[in-house]
């Protein structure tokens, strides 16, 4: 278990951030550092607290963290507020010129499950895209993200590509839309990168939920990143594992 990855968001004790990035890292055996951003008290039933770290103080211990080694990839999770993002920005500046060519996961957690919005800014979030990271939306946070009605790419899959398309042309290196809020079956997840598209087909599961499935999903693919996949092929080899992983763990929760 030599490749790492920093992983950077929230505490959750129901189960979900930086729980689910570190059950994510141990599945696809890989060392994980994490740092947080923020300690929250939340259910499915609703957020009943959120309580941020100092975004200086949680920027010191992430660089700090890999002063010794860089690792092999950057998973940033929940960022509650203007100042948390633009933290993140500068981490992504500092390993930009540190470690060149790292992958950097963004999952652009704008709101709970429940409704809970942590992130009323979209421009931090839009800014930090443009630093060549690679970000994995659900279909409400990409229709956030670009501006488009979340009926529209529910239902229209060149919709949704176009979405994806836009969130490109800012500057992210790559975007990987998860298509679990969508109305196909079986699930679509979209693959974008270097102006290629990629379809991926995962089976729905009726009546199967986890919390953190989003945090898991977007740290195993960071994760398999850190062992050195690279390009489209390797990405994409990512993305599909993430969803055949996600989905065991769904089956076995449901079971």
């Amino acid at each position: 278990m030599n490749a790492w990855v920093l992983a950077v968001g929230g505490e959750d004790p129901s189960g979900a951030g930086l729980d689910a990035d570190r059950d994510a890292a141990f599945a696809a055996d890989v060392r994980l550092v994490t740092v947080a951003t923020c300690h929250t008290d939340q259910s499915d039933a609703g957020v009943r607290d959120v309580g941020p770290v100092d975004a200086d103080a949680w920027r010191f211990d992430a660089l700090a963290a890999a002063s010794i080694e860089n690792p092999g990839a950057l998973k940033f999770g929940l960022l509650p507020g203007r100042a948390h993002l633009e933290a993140a920005r500068a981490v992504v500046d500092q390993f930009a010129f540190e470690a060149p060519g790292m992958p950097v996961v963004v999952d652009p957690v704008i709101a709970s499950s429940s409704g809970f919005v942590f992130v009323e800014e979209l421009e931090p979030m839009r800014a930090l895209i443009a630093r060549g990271v690679i970000v994995t939306p659900n279909l409400p946070e990409l229709a956030a993200l670009a501006r488009v009605e979340l009926a529209s790419i529910e239902t229209d899959l060149e919709a949704r590509l176009a979405a994806a398309l836009g969130l490109c042309a800012w500057g992210s290196a790559a975007v990987v839309v998860k298509g679990g809020h969508g109305a196909e079956d079986p699930i679509v997840d979209l693959v974008v990168l270097d102006g290629e598209a990629v379809w991926l087909e995962r089976p729905r599961l009726a009546g199967a939920s986890i919390r953190g499935s989003g945090c898991r999903f977007a740290t195993y693919v960071a994760a398999r990143l850190a062992r050195g996949s690279g390009g489209v092929q390797g990405l994409v080899g990512a993305v599909r594992e993430a969803g055949e992983w996600v989905a065991s763990r769904l089956v076995d929760a449901r079971s």
